[in-house]
């Protein structure tokens, strides 16, 4: 794929940016291209560190394994995801080090749905690094929404139940479920 590329990108910049699976794929094929990576939430389902099958993953496991580029990546997760966590303290971090991480709430969705994803793409674009930023606090039904989730997952209905009751207070008559 590099070859392919290198030609019509010659003498100019690439960046390499996704959300999700997006994210991975430009975490992955960005070190190889020496592009500038702006990754959101970097996830593959195939890979073991989110508890894939083991031989699923048909590429190298280690992003360490492949070249690594010379600019450092900006990666935005959400660390109380725990595959999301583990996929880039496990395998971002030990080939990027140095990288730029920051750590939000949702942070695909929140970003999304208000203005900062903008602000953070085109200033990514233009060469400067994002702040760290806050998508969702307790201010917002999503926030509830998330720890709801969070809370069932444990097997603690009864504390989903109460951050669902106060989202709804704050927004009775939207969506908060994802």
């Amino acid at each position: 794929m590099a070859d392919q590329i290198r030609p019509v990108a010659a003498g100019r910049e690439i960046v390499a940016y996704g959300g999700s699976v997006g994210a991975y794929a430009a975490m992955y094929f960005g070190g190889i291209l020496d592009a500038r990576i702006l990754a959101l939430a970097p996830r593959n389902r195939l890979h073991p560190l989110c508890n894939a099958m083991p031989g699923r993953l048909q590429h190298h496991e280690h992003l360490s394994e492949i070249p690594i580029y010379s600019h450092r990546p900006v990666v935005f997760f959400d660390p109380k995801q725990p595959k999301d966590a583990r996929l880039v303290n496990r395998w971002v971090r030990a080939a990027y080090p140095d990288a730029h991480i920051r750590v939000g709430h949702n942070v695909i969705g929140g970003l999304a749905t208000s203005v900062h994803l903008g602000t953070i793409a085109s200033g990514f674009f233009c060469g400067t690094v994002p702040p760290a930023i806050q998508i969702w606090d307790q201010t917002s039904p999503h926030w509830y929404a998330g720890e709801s989730n969070r809370a069932e997952q444990k097997g603690d209905l009864e504390t989903a139940l109460n951050h669902l009751t106060e989202g709804a207070k704050i927004a009775p008559t939207i969506p908060i479920l994802e």
